[in-house]
């Protein structure tokens, strides 16, 4: 069917490359970002590559795919279709904001982390054939978490003061989930437990090296980092006409909307606690 429709093709082939190359990512909802992607099921023994120059290939690419979408949109007539395709651009754009304008993964070790602990959650708990399948495609990710966190030091010169905070929480998080699972893999994979062994060892002392990390990093006020992409996210990725001061707005008035409803249900909390003191 895809053979007569190249909207339909390219996207197929978009879908499958940012499944192939943003596995975890494009599994997870944690990242607003990126789509999610069927095809991301058939790599649960991969982790993403942040590697510098990785980086810089999926950039090209994506402006590839961006440049094709455009194409197609400006050729054809059909007003369902067009606008499929300027959802496909803008999901582009989203992707492309964080890894060119952003930059958040030279700042933001929670990516790293995130990708390293909910690859490793995903190849445990998403459907396999058998338990072998299982055991060996979170081996795999196990095996490439330090890898991963190598990535995010050498990526990452200075921290968001909120999100340095956050990591050190995380990181401890990450620490009990690995001995957690640890535990429970070492009981899947019987006498085999050698590389299992290895590979547990590995990943608790690259966690040890990013603490370390964390330890030594400078850490920088927040408002030094990406404030100027904000317009930019909701006008090219959102397709939003509101300006960020409205948005602030509406967000400020919803907030205090909220507050007056608890007030209101804290008052009805508090009249029935009296009244029941009164009948206790």
């Amino acid at each position: 069917m895809s053979e007569n429709k190249p909207h339909i093709r390219l996207s197929e082939s978009y879908f499958e490359y940012v499944a192939r190359h943003f596995p975890v990512m494009c599994a997870s909802d944690e990242f607003y970002f990126l789509p999610r992607a069927q095809a991301a099921a058939d790599y649960y023994d991969r982790l993403d590559d942040f590697g510098s120059q990785a980086i810089e290939r999926r950039i090209a690419k994506l402006k590839e795919f961006q440049k094709d979408f455009s194409g197609l949109a400006e050729q054809n007539h059909d007003l369902e279709i067009r606008i499929d395709l300027e959802l496909l651009q803008a999901n582009i754009a989203g992707i492309l904001i964080e890894l060119e304008q952003k930059h958040t993964w030279q700042y933001n070790p929670m990516l790293y982390l995130k990708i390293a602990f909910i690859g490793l959650d995903h190849a445990l708990t998403k459907p396999a054939a058998d338990e072998r399948e299982r055991t060996q495609r979170a081996l795999s990710r196990l095996a490439a978490i330090p890898g991963l966190l190598k990535q995010a030091i050498n990526n990452i010169s200075s921290i968001p003061k909120t999100y340095h905070q956050a990591s050190r929480m995380m990181l401890a998080d990450c620490r009990q989930y690995l001995a957690q699972v640890g535990s429970d893999l070492l009981a899947l994979a019987g006498k085999s437990t050698e590389p299992l062994s290895t590979c547990l060892t590995s990943a608790l002392a690259a966690l040890k090296s990013m603490d370390a990390f964390l330890t030594a990093v400078t850490v920088k006020p927040d408002e030094h980092f990406a404030t100027g992409t904000l317009s930019t996210t909701l006008k090219d990725h959102f397709l939003s006409v509101r300006s960020v001061e409205d948005i602030y707005r509406m967000a400020v008035d919803d907030w205090e909307i909220n507050l007056d409803q608890l007030a209101m249900l804290g008052s009805k909390i508090w009249n029935i606690l009296k009244l029941f003191k009164r009948i206790l």
